[in-house]
């Protein structure tokens, strides 16, 4: 009886999965680099995740970040979407593809993924971003910039405690 249930709800996710990931994908696909207004990607997943939860956009965005690993524009929108969360909304999936996108051979990517670091002024997030390794001058001195405003928040943080 239990099994059967999970079964079906696993099944519905599935279905879900297959009808969301295509929409955002599309939406993705067009998303404007250079428009500091939500983009359409960004409201579409934004109502996926009031419509069902943050669990269910957590998954669409790994199928796509999986999906589209080589499409710097792809996963510059999934910063943006998990940018406009707070990292305890986005436990446990946010933060694992925050790494992969640091990760990313991309300096654009990175770019964007370190924004959403310093959007979420998380302090154990610094060891990642000291020893994250870019080449481009702009993006180290935007990193230790992003480095130095984490540092400092987490002197104030020691000090209120």
């Amino acid at each position: 009886m239990v099994e059967e249930k999970v079964q079906f709800e696993q099944i519905k996710l599935d279905n879900l999965m297959k009808e969301l990931t295509p929409k955002l994908i599309t939406e993705l696909k067009y998303l404007p680099l250079d428009d500091s207004e939500i983009t359409n990607a960004e409201k579409l997943a934004l109502d996926i995740e009031k419509s069902y939860s943050v669990r269910v956009l957590g998954e669409v965005l790994q199928n796509i970040y999986i999906q589209y690993n080589d499409y710097c524009n792809m996963l510059i929108g999934i910063c943006k979407i998990i940018g406009r969360f707070e990292l305890k909304e986005v436990m446990p999936w946010g933060p694992t593809m925050l790494m992969g996108l640091l990760a990313h051979k991309s300096e654009a990517v990175k770019e964007y993924a370190v924004s959403v670091v310093e959007n979420w002024s998380d302090v154990e997030l610094l060891p990642v971003l000291r020893n994250l390794d870019c080449s481009s001058r702009w993006l180290k001195e935007y990193i230790d910039d992003v480095v130095k405003y984490l540092e400092e928040c987490y002197g104030l943080y020691k000090k209120i405690v």
